[in-house]
C-alpha cells in the first residue's frame, strides 16, 4: 500500500509539473521581452491623391485621425485625400499602451519636377571627402522633403540631408526622390577618383621689380620647402605673354599645383584649361583669375571692402555727412586688365557716388566712369602723367583739390608727383592707397600721402601653403565666401585689412614689414 501511495503522489507531482509547462509554452514570448517604444519612419507630407509608405520598428495598427484628409492601410500606406492636417497613429500589437503619433500634411499639389544642384561632380579620394547636394522642387512647397539614395555605396555613401561621403574609387549615382508619393526625382553621377599626393608647385609672379610681389613668391618658395614641398618661383617682369610662358613650362615639367598671381587673366586661358584638363588645381594669389572655369581657390583680401575703406576713408575725413562742401575730389582706377580693380573701384564708390550725385562731392574732370579713371598696368608713370593733366587743365587757376581716391599705392606715388611737379600750393588733398609701399610709406610719414590699406601678405602665404597641404590630402581647404569671376564662384578665403597712417606707422615696423630705418 505504501508503495503505491508513493506511486501515485509521484504521477501527481509529474502532471503538475507538465501542465506548469504547458502553461509557461501557451504564454507569448512578448510578455518576457521588454516592450520597445514605438518609432516611425517616412514622409511628413504627402500629395492629394498620391501615397506614401510609413514604417514602424515593429508591428502595429495604423489609424488615421482624419479619413476626410488621409487614410492610411494596415501596412502604413497613407493616401492624401484632400489639402489639410491629419496626425496618423501606429498602436504596437504587443502591448497597445505603447504608441507613437505621426503628424502629416496633405498638400494641394504634386511635385512636378526635382533638380540637384552639385558644388562639384567629381570627389578625390582620401580619408574623407564630401559634398553637399541640393534638392530644389516644382513647385515649390509641393513637399519639404526628399530622400536621398546612392547606387553604390561602396563608393560614396549620402545621408539624409544630401551630403554624399566618398568611400571608394568608382562612380555612384546619387537619387534624390520627392517625398510626396509623386516618386518624381532627379538623379546626379558622383565620380570618385584617387588623386597623387601634391609634391611640386609653381609659383609664377607678376614682377620681381616690385618688394611686395618679391617678397612673397620668395616667402611662398620658402614656406612650401619647409612643408616638405618641391617650388619653382618664377617672376614675369609684368609681361602676359612671359608669365603664359612660364605656366606652360611649370605644368610640362610636372608641377602638379600652380599658384598664379596673373597680370592678365584672358592671356592665360588657354593655359589654365591644359592645367584643368590634367587635374593641376590653379590657386589664384590675391589677384583673381577672370573669366574661367579652370580656378580652383582663390586667396586674397576683400576687394571690395578695401574700396569701401578707402572711401570712407575720405567720407570721414571731409566729414561728408556734416559738412556744408562741396569739396572736390579727383578719381584714379587701376588697370583695366586686371579683374580686381574694378572691385576696388565699386566698393569705394558705393561710399562716394551719393555724395557726388548729391553735388557735395564734385569732380572738376569729369572723369568718374571707371574706364576714364584707370590706369593701364597699375604704373606710376602713367597715373602720375594722367593726373598732371588734371591738374594743369582744371586746377591750375588755384581751384583746391580736397580729396584724390587712389586704389593702390603705385597709382597714388603717380597723383603725389604730379601735385609734387605741377608745384601745387594748395592745402594738400587726402590720398589715398593700398599696399603699404616703401616710398609711399615714406610718402605718409611725411604728409604727401594720407593712408594706405595695410594687407599682410604674410597672411596669404599662410592659406596658401595650408590650402596645398589640404589639397594634397584630398580635403577642402579652409574658405569664408565664394566670390564670383564672371564664370564660376570660386571658393575664396580673405584675410584681414586695415589702414596704416602717420600715426600707426610703426604696426609695419613691428610685423617685420619693414625696419626701424624707414621710421627716420
Amino acid at each position: 500500500m505504501k508503495t503505491e501511495r508513493k506511486i501515485i503522489h509521484l504521477s501527481g507531482v509529474l502532471l503538475l509539473l507538465l501542465l506548469l509547462l504547458a502553461g509557461i509554452a501557451m504564454i507569448p514570448s512578448a510578455a518576457f521581452a521588454k516592450a520597445k517604444a514605438v518609432k516611425i519612419e517616412g514622409s511628413k507630407s504627402v500629395a492629394k491623391g498620391k501615397k506614401v509608405t510609413l514604417k514602424a520598428n515593429q508591428k502595429v495598427t495604423w489609424k488615421s485621425s482624419n479619413k476626410k484628409v488621409a487614410t492610411v492601410s494596415s501596412k502604413g500606406v497613407v493616401k492624401g485625400v484632400k489639402p489639410g492636417k491629419v496626425t496618423i497613429t501606429a498602436v504596437s500589437k504587443a502591448k497597445k499602451s505603447l504608441k507613437k503619433k505621426w503628424k502629416m500634411t496633405v498638400r494641394k499639389k504634386a511635385v512636378k519636377s526635382v533638380k540637384i544642384s552639385a558644388p562639384t561632380k567629381e570627389l578625390i579620394l582620401a580619408d574623407k571627402k564630401t559634398v553637399t547636394l541640393k534638392a530644389t522642387i516644382t513647385p515649390s512647397g509641393a513637399a519639404k522633403s526628399v530622400t536621398w539614395k546612392s547606387s553604390n555605396t561602396k563608393v560614396a555613401k549620402v545621408d539624409k540631408k544630401g551630403k554624399v561621403t566618398a568611400v571608394g574609387v568608382g562612380e555612384a549615382k546619387i537619387t534624390a526622390t520627392a517625398a510626396d508619393g509623386s516618386k518624381k526625382k532627379a538623379s546626379v553621377t558622383i565620380t570618385v577618383k584617387k588623386m597623387k599626393p601634391i609634391t611640386k608647385v609653381g609659383i609664377s609672379m607678376p614682377t620681381a621689380a616690385s618688394r611686395r610681389w618679391q617678397g612673397d613668391g620668395q616667402k611662398l618658395e620658402e614656406q612650401l620647402k619647409e612643408n616638405g614641398f618641391e617650388a619653382e618661383l618664377y617672376f614675369a617682369d609684368n609681361d602676359k605673354a612671359v608669365q603664359n610662358e612660364q605656366l606652360q613650362n611649370m605644368i610640362a615639367g610636372g608641377c602638379q599645383a600652380l599658384v598664379v598671381a596673373p597680370i592678365d587673366s584672358a592671356a592665360l586661358e588657354s593655359t589654365l584649361q591644359i592645367a584643368k584638363k590634367k587635374k593641376i588645381p590653379v590657386l589664384s594669389f590675391d589677384r583673381l583669375l577672370w573669366d574661367t572655369d579652370a580656378v580652383s581657390y582663390y586667396v586674397t583680401f576683400s576687394n571690395y571692402d578695401i574700396g569701401k575703406l578707402q572711401g570712407n576713408y575720405i567720407k570721414d575725413k571731409l566729414n561728408l555727412d556734416k559738412a556744408a562742401g562741396p569739396f572736390n575730389l579727383e578719381i584714379s582706377a587701376g588697370d583695366p586688365g586686371d579683374g580686381v580693380a574694378g572691385v576696388f573701384y565699386n566698393g569705394a564708390m558705393s561710399v562716394l557716388q551719393p555724395y557726388i550725385d548729391s553735388g557735395k562731392l564734385k569732380v572738376l574732370s569729369k572723369q568718374v566712369d571707371y574706364s576714364h579713371a584707370a590706369t593701364p598696368g597699375w604704373e606710376t608713370d602713367k597715373a602720375q602723367e594722367r593726373a598732371a593733366k588734371i591738374i594743369s587743365n582744371y586746377y591750375s587757376s588755384g581751384a583746391r583739390i580736397d580729396a584724390w581716391l587712389c586704389p593702390n599705392d603705385s597709382t597714388a606715388l603717380g597723383v603725389t608727383n604730379a601735385l609734387v611737379g605741377s608745384g601745387y600750393k594748395g592745402k594738400w588733398p587726402i590720398i589715398t592707397g593700398q599696399d603699404c609701399d616703401y616710398e609711399n610709406v615714406r610718402n605718409i610719414l611725411h604728409g604727401r600721402q594720407s593712408m594706405s590699406v595695410y594687407k599682410d601678405t604674410d597672411d596669404l602665404v599662410d592659406l596658401t601653403v595650408s590650402a596645398i597641404k589640404s589639397m594634397s590630402k584630398g580635403e577642402d581647404p579652409a574658405v569664408n565666401t565664394r566670390e564670383t569671376n564672371g564664370k564660376i564662384m570660386v571658393p575664396t578665403h580673405y584675410a584681414d585689412l586695415s589702414i596704416i597712417t602717420a600715426e600707426n606707422v610703426s604696426k609695419l615696423v613691428e610685423d617685420g614689414r619693414y625696419t626701424s630705418d624707414i621710421l627716420k
